[in-house]
């Protein structure tokens, strides 16, 4: 095996590594049930057991589903904020009326290898009505790995292609 086929299988295999580390954690989930003009709920979901490292990129995820006949309107926000610096690392809020799943998506950027973070979520249903929600958070691939992975398919389709002009020239003589 040549020593470019050995450098491309080493790059496949370095970015085929990083981005299945990127997978999805639930981190926490709950439910609320209110009635009408009831307060909302508030849950405090630690992310320190995820081993967040300093200066990387991660999507927090909620999925609200409210219960079938809750009408609304909801209204649900997230935060993300790191107790060890007193730093708010992302905000997201939204409102709507109905019974239709919804999502909310949140990007952060840690700014310390912590343990020290965490997910406040609060939702308030205000007719009456029950929900169920779920933390999800993922880590965002570098752009170095993208590099390294578009760079390992070029290379692919690089060495396939010498490998049909070599048989296409065999074959004609």
């Amino acid at each position: 095996m040549s020593i470019f086929r050995r450098i491309l299988l080493i790059c496949i295999m370095l970015s085929a590594a990083s981005m299945a580390n990127a997978t999805a954690i639930q981190v926490c989930s709950g439910s609320i049930s209110s009635a009408p003009g009831a307060p909302g709920m508030t849950s405090n979901c630690s992310l320190g057991a995820l081993s967040l490292q300093a200066n990387s990129q991660y999507t927090a995820d909620l999925l609200i589903t409210p219960s079938n006949g809750s009408i609304g309107p909801h209204v649900w926000n997230m935060s993300i904020f790191d107790a060890g610096t007193n730093s708010v690392l992302g905000f997201q809020l939204d409102q709507w009326v109905g019974d239709s799943p919804v999502t909310l998506s949140l990007p952060f950027t840690t700014l310390t290898d912590t343990t020290t973070i965490n997910a406040l979520i609060a939702g308030w249903n205000f007719a009456s009505g029950s929900a169920q929600y779920s933390l999800i958070v993922t880590a965002v691939p570098e752009a170095s790995v993208w590099i390294m992975m578009l760079g390992g398919a070029g290379l692919i389709s690089l060495m396939l292609r010498n490998r049909k002009t070599k048989d296409a020239r065999l074959f004609a003589s």
